[in-house]
């Protein structure tokens, strides 16, 4: 897996961060502990385990209560305020915050915001694959470091789960705007606006409350690695339909390559990408794109009409950056309807972009050295207006309204460093290079600091550091990212919980938040928000320091041959022999449990009789065991 997402902002004089708590010099060994007690409560407490309702799923949760370790209650959403009222139904709906859960808006910042974005993009009811990336990189590496291959087994379970809960158009409930609901046991939100709430796995009849009609790969591109790579390499053709998926249901004008950042998950509903969502065409989507596509394309060389399909969507991508570039100079900056064009978008977004397609045109370079050049002739033009428009001379901010938002996403800098600036390997970008280091040293000196925003802040400060160290073996970089690991430990912990905060504190620097409708809360868990990135950082920071990086244990392999399963398909009984207790696990297509069992040698069968026809999925768990088939009733 990939290393990884998140947002960072730094203004042109940035934030000061403000210690309310000693640090100390913190032995590795606390990082680790508290990466174990974290995967620990995940495991007992994170999942949809018969606590949610009468179906269970082995997903993890995006979000938890820290007081209860536990979803919240269901969203309440504020029906006054900032509203939509250009939807084909009656009434408007307040999609910005939520009545019962904190920090649910910008538009309404209670609790001094930190971050958080509107109601409408957050999934607080249970799973997200994708805004999930960080919990399962550190639980892969945990595995790694430890040598229990039950951190790393119980992703590839959950992932196995999801696999198949994909829509006929190739795209996932998943990413902004959708997630997987473990009360009712289908797409997060999909409710409606009358009383019943039909949580089905169909788009319903009447105009939804809450988006999850649209899919919307959100954030960088390593945030999605883990379950698309998991995909690749599992389901390769249900991938092969997600790749698809992206073409068909984002781009509206096929002939010129232009696209929406939403797609539609289901079928003709009417929503979903649009040429008039003008803001729908953010720069950043062309990397996701671009990568996706170009990794799509290398994974399956003996699949010619899926590789001309790949390198189809590339062109029609690149030409349609390359053809309409509305903006105030007439030429540097690719496709961008916001502001009809006349301002470039956010800079982390550019950054994006750029990098994305150079690392897609160098993966492709060898088979499609027409398209690469292509590619890399766009890059080139980009980098200039870019270094152009940012400046080292004015601390790489750009000259307008979007320097706010900062350059300082430092993350999009270090992954394109890491891609894209390797001199042993003749790649090189001297202006990226000295703007990676420009940061790495204002981090490190203090002469650029940043505020407590929220976990996901020190995650990426934590990572900046450690990757600073790894390419210069400079140890100033190790101890500055040691500083960063030991404030959060004194501020992101407590007794609470062993699950991190999102954010240190309330509105006005108290210690806890509250909601709308006046109760006060612990700062809860919030994947979305980098509570499990900054699990990942305090790992990788204790695997560099103790150069402990393991090796993944997974016993899933080595387990299958010991497995027989017949006959398949069965009438009746399913015969399992295997030399260990096992619980036995089945779930129909929708993913709900239908039978569970417990087998051993001496008690190999399960009696189907009670469950009708059809195509199941069979789980068996045993000791460092999750071994999944597919099954046949007759």
């Amino acid at each position: 897996m990939k290393k990884k997402l998140f947002l960072l902002s730094l203004t042109p004089f940035l934030f000061a961060y403000k210690l309310n708590a000693q640090i100390t010099d913190t032995s590795a060994n606390v990082y680790l502990n508290k990466v174990i007690d974290y995967a620990n409560a995940m495991l007992e407490d994170g999942r949809d385990d018969s606590q949610y309702g009468a179906d269970t799923c082995p997903m993890f949760a995006v979000y938890l209560r820290r007081e209860t370790n536990s979803l919240p209650d269901f969203p309440t959403f504020r029906i006054t305020g900032e509203t939509f009222y250009d939807l084909d139904h009656p009434g408007g709906w307040a999609y910005r915050a939520f009545t019962n859960i904190p920090m649910m808006s910008k538009k309404n910042p209670d609790n001094g915001n930190h971050g958080q974005d509107k109601a409408h993009k957050q999934t607080v009811t249970g799973a997200d694959p994708l805004e999930n990336g960080g919990m399962y990189m550190t639980f892969e590496k945990l595995s790694a470091v430890t040598g229990d291959s039950k951190y790393n087994d119980a992703v590839n379970t959950a992932l196995n789960w999801f696999s198949d809960k994909q829509s006929t158009t190739g795209l996932y409930p998943a990413g902004e705007h959708s997630g997987w609901d473990f009360r009712y046991d289908g797409p997060a939100y999909l409710n409606t606006l009358n009383s019943s709430i039909p949580y089905t796995w169909k788009s319903p009849d009447d105009a939804p409350l809450y988006h999850s009609w649209e899919h919307e790969p959100n954030g960088a591109y390593e945030k999605f690695v883990p379950f698309y790579s998991y995909l690749k390499e599992n389901h390769p053709e249900r991938f092969k339909s997600y790749c698809r998926g992206l073409w068909e249901k984002h781009f509206w004008d096929k002939e010129n390559g232009y696209f929406n950042r939403h797609g539609d998950i289901y079928d003709n509903d009417g929503w979903g990408a649009h040429e008039d969502d003008f803001y729908g065409s953010f720069p950043r989507m062309a990397r996701i794109f671009s990568e996706v596509w170009s990794d799509a394309y290398i994974a399956f060389p003996n699949d010619t009409n899926f590789q001309n399909d790949m390198i189809s969507y590339l062109t029609k991508l690149i030409d349609g950056r390359i053809l309409d570039r509305t903006n105030y100079d007439g030429v540097a900056i690719a496709f961008d309807r916001r502001n009809n064009g006349n301002k470039p978008q956010i800079p982390r977004q550019y950054l994006s972009m750029i990098h994305g397609i150079e690392d897609a045109a160098n993966k492709i370079a060898d088979d499609e050295p027409g398209l690469a050049l292509k590619m890399q002739n766009f890059a080139t033009q980009q980098w200039n207006w870019f270094f152009e428009w940012v400046k080292p001379e004015n601390g790489y901010q750009g000259s307008d309204w979007a320097s706010k938002y900062a350059l300082g996403d430092i993350f999009s800098i270090q992954y394109a460093h890491t891609e894209l600036h390797k001199p042993d390997e003749g790649l090189t970008n001297t202006a990226l290079d000295s703007m990676y280091w420009y940061y790495a040293d204002g981090l490190e000196d203090g002469s650029i600091t940043v505020s407590d925003y929220n976990a996901r802040t020190w995650a990426t400060m934590i990572d900046y550091m450690i990757y600073a160290y790894k390419i210069s073996d400079e140890d100033k970089y190790l101890n500055k990212a040691r500083e960063f690991a030991d404030w959060t430990i004194n501020n992101y912990f407590d007794e609470t919980s062993a699950l991190p905060k999102c954010v240190s504190f309330g509105l006005d620097g108290v210690s806890t938040l509250s909601t709308s409708n006046g109760d006060t809360w612990e700062p809860p868990y919030d994947a979305q928000m980098g509570s499990a990135d900054l699990m990942y950082s305090l790992l990788d920071l204790y695997a560099t320091i103790t150069g402990n990086d393991g090796v993944i244990t997974s016993t899933l392999e080595n387990k299958k041959e010991a497995i027989q399963i017949f006959p398949n398909p069965t009438e009746g009984f399913l015969t399992i022999q295997i030399t260990q207790l096992s619980t036995i696990h089945i779930f129909d297509k929708s993913g709900r449990l239908v039978l569970k069992r417990t087998v051993d040698s001496s008690n190999p069968q399960v009696d189907l009789s009670n469950i009708s026809s059809g195509i199941y999925t069979l789980e068996i768990i045993g000791e460092n065991l999750n071994h999944f088939t597919q099954i046949v009733k007759k």
